[in-house]
Formats: C-alpha cells, sequence, structure tokens
C-alpha cells in the first residue's frame, strides 16, 4: 500500500488529445489525463508555451518548490525555481517552458515532449509526502503541435 501511493508508475494508456478553442474556453491547448485523475496540458499564451501539471491531492502541493519531472528517465531532470518560470496555485503547477520566435524555438523539455513515450512528475504536498505521477506521451507531437499552431518548429538545442 505505501507504495502505491509514493511511487505509482503505471501509466495509463490515455493518448493526448487536441481540445480546440471553442472547446477549451478559447485557448487550443493540448491536454493527456493519467488513470489517477491528473492531467497535464500545453498551451501557448502569446509567444511563451505554458505546462500546467495538475495532481488529484486535495491538499495541493507545496507552495514553495515547483514539482519536477523527467521524460523517458533521461537527464536531465527537469528543475524550475518557483517564480517567473513556475508557479503553484493549489494542486496546479503552471511552468513556462518555451518562448516562441517566429514560430521556431529552442526548448529540449518540449523537444522530448513531443519525441518521448512518458513524463514523471515528483512533488510534495504540504504534510511531507513525496508523490510521483506518470503520463502517457503518446500522439503527443500531434497534439502538441496543433495547440501551437501547427506550423512551429522545435529545436531541442543539443545533440540528442
Amino acid at each position: 500500500m505505501f507504495s502505491t501511493t509514493l511511487f505509482h508508475q503505471q501509466v495509463a494508456g490515455a493518448a493526448w488529445q487536441l481540445e480546440e478553442e471553442s472547446q477549451s474556453g478559447g485557448v487550443a491547448h493540448a491536454r493527456v489525463d493519467n488513470e489517477d485523475d491528473e492531467s497535464l496540458q500545453v498551451h501557448r499564451a502569446g509567444d511563451r508555451v505554458v505546462l500546467e501539471f495538475t495532481a488529484n491531492v486535495p491538499q495541493g502541493l507545496i507552495r514553495s518548490s515547483c514539482p519536477t519531472f523527467q521524460i523517458d528517465n533521461r537527464s536531465p531532470q527537469h528543475f524550475f525555481t518557483s517564480g517567473a518560470d513556475c508557479q503553484v496555485d493549489g494542486a496546479t503547477a503552471r511552468y513556462d517552458v518555451s518562448v516562441l520566435v517566429n514560430d521556431r524555438t529552442v526548448s529540449l523539455v518540449l523537444y522530448r515532449l513531443i519525441n518521448g513515450s512518458r513524463v514523471y512528475f515528483r512533488y510534495l504536498t504540504p504534510d511531507g509526502s513525496y508523490h510521483q505521477s506518470v503520463f502517457s506521451l503518446s500522439q503527443s507531437k500531434q497534439a502538441l503541435l496543433g495547440a501551437l499552431g501547427g506550423t512551429v518548429e522545435v529545436d531541442p538545442g543539443v545533440a540528442e
């Protein structure tokens, strides 16, 4: 029972979906849910690309640090300092993962979300408990590029 709460490793088979502007209140976004009723979304906010992780924890996320995440057990593990590039509000963490310039971006995070298999989020709750959430990246490329405008070019910035 203890390991199920702390290290839930199963990945829901759900594929990413593109939710058009009319379905999502004005902003097209790519979305996937896991079997723990948690969600991961990516959308464009002007020239920024925003990643939103929502955990299924009634007490919310600890506000002093943003959840870390790792794509396909690759290095580096992605860490965002709470503040300008990551904000925590209740059970949701919002990350500014990239800036688009003329529909191009250099972003290892976005590149790996598009080309990866799964992403792991690790976080603390206010009671000090450590949690992990896992999401499939099945069909993420089509959904993410659709949400960002379809013609966006993503460069990882490093040799993969």
